[in-house]
């Protein structure tokens, strides 16, 4: 009897030690356009956390040039919302509105990021919006310079790029992921890394990488020097990523959550 009895608490202990060390999936869903779409940045954020021993299970949504507005009246992205299953809900406006005006900003980008916030809220009561902050582009936005000169330069409209996520972040309670300052980082430390495509405007598969490490980052809150994916990357820049992803992102938390 007395051994039945030890039998029954070693499995019991087995059992406990098994179901506290399992790993769950944290699932999210990816909302934005082809600033997501490009390389496949969901699927890239998957082998960067299983490389820890992490999962991420996703879905996404990311019609070519698609602004918050859009998304806000499209039923396949309000119905992804109310799935009601996702612990973060990743949002990535158009790449050009967040450095409009303060006039536009406020009319056509700040009421819809706070209505879907506002649905993320209702439909994943324990889930969490997390601003996916992008980039200037390389050589500026020559397309509305002549009309709105702070875009004329890479660090005029990356500046107001950053500027508007993290005002949609702080009136929304809710984190950044602040990838657009990774870049600033790398491009002024490491000039030539190529975090571009030719189109001088989406990522490249190293800059799609060091996205991909921020979402590990402020998702998991590990650090991503735990990493050992480097994708398509050369383990040298792989390793100059991540550790520049450490600097800015986990080192700096705090700055980048909004509770």
């Amino acid at each position: 009897m007395k051994f039945i009895k030890l039998f029954i608490l070693s499995l019991l202990n087995v059992v406990a030690f098994a179901q506290s060390h399992k790993v769950w999936p944290v699932n999210v869903l990816f909302l934005g356009n082809g600033y997501t779409y490009a390389n496949n940045l969901p699927q890239i954020s998957v082998g960067v956390a299983a490389s820890s021993g992490d999962v991420i299970a996703f879905d996404n949504y990311t019609p070519g040039g698609y602004s918050f507005q859009q998304h806000a009246s499209d039923t396949n992205a309000i119905k992804m919302i109310k799935k009601g299953e996702w612990n973060y809900v990743i949002l990535q406006e158009q790449s050009q509105r967040p450095s409009a005006t303060d006039q536009e900003v406020g009319k056509t980008v700040l009421p819809y990021a706070h209505f879907l916030d506002s649905l993320i809220h209702k439909y994943c009561p324990k889930g969490k919006t997390i601003f996916y902050m992008t980039w200037g582009r390389k050589n500026g936005d020559t397309s509305r310079c002549k009309t709105m000169l702070p875009v004329c330069t890479y660090l005029g409209m990356d500046s107001l790029t950053a500027l508007r996520y993290n005002q949609m972040a702080k009136m929304n309670h809710a984190d950044v992921s602040p990838v657009g300052a990774v870049w600033r980082y790398l491009r002024e430390k490491y000039p030539s890394m190529e975090l571009y495509m030719p189109d001088e405007s989406h990522p490249s598969e190293t800059g799609s990488y060091a996205a991909a490490c921020c979402f590990y980052t402020v998702i998991l809150k590990k650090p991503p020097t735990a990493i050992k994916y480097n994708y398509t990357l050369s383990k040298s820049d792989a390793l100059i990523i991540r550790r520049a992803v450490k600097k800015i992102v986990f080192d700096n938390l705090e700055r980048w959550q909004n509770n």
